[in-house]
C-alpha cells in the first residue's frame, strides 16, 4: 500500500524472468556456431541444431520487450510516437551498422 505523497515508480521496460531466457538464446547460438569440442566424454555435437531456436527466441523476446514499451509510452503519454520510434531504432541501427563495418 502506497504512503500519502508517496509516487508510483517509473516503469523501465525492464523485465528480470527474461535474463535466463535471453542467456539460453544466446547459448544456442554460441553452441551452434562453436567448433566441435569434447570434454570428459560430453560433447556439444547434440546441440548444434538449435542454434535457429535460439535465434527465434531471441527475436520473439525482442519483440515482447519492444511492443512492451510502446505499450507503456502509449499508457504514460497517451499516444506512441511512430516517427520518435522509428528514428531511433534507425539510429540506433545505424551506430550498430557502422560500428561493424570498421
Amino acid at each position: 500500500m502506497m504512503q500519502p505523497g508517496q509516487t508510483t515508480p517509473h516503469k523501465t521496460g525492464y523485465l528480470p524472468s527474461f535474463d535466463g531466457w535471453r542467456a539460453l538464446a544466446i547459448l544456442g547460438v554460441f553452441m551452434t556456431h562453436d567448433l566441435p569440442w569434447v570434454i570428459a566424454g560430453h560433447t556439444n555435437a547434440a546441440f548444434k541444431m538449435y542454434g535457429g531456436s535460439g535465434v527465434t527466441l531471441f527475436f520473439a523476446i525482442s519483440g515482447i520487450l519492444i511492443t512492451t514499451r510502446i505499450l507503456e509510452e502509449e499508457r504514460m503519454v497517451g499516444r506512441f510516437d511512430l516517427r520518435r520510434f522509428i528514428f531511433v531504432a534507425f539510429s540506433a541501427f545505424s551506430q550498430w551498422r557502422w560500428s561493424t563495418l570498421r
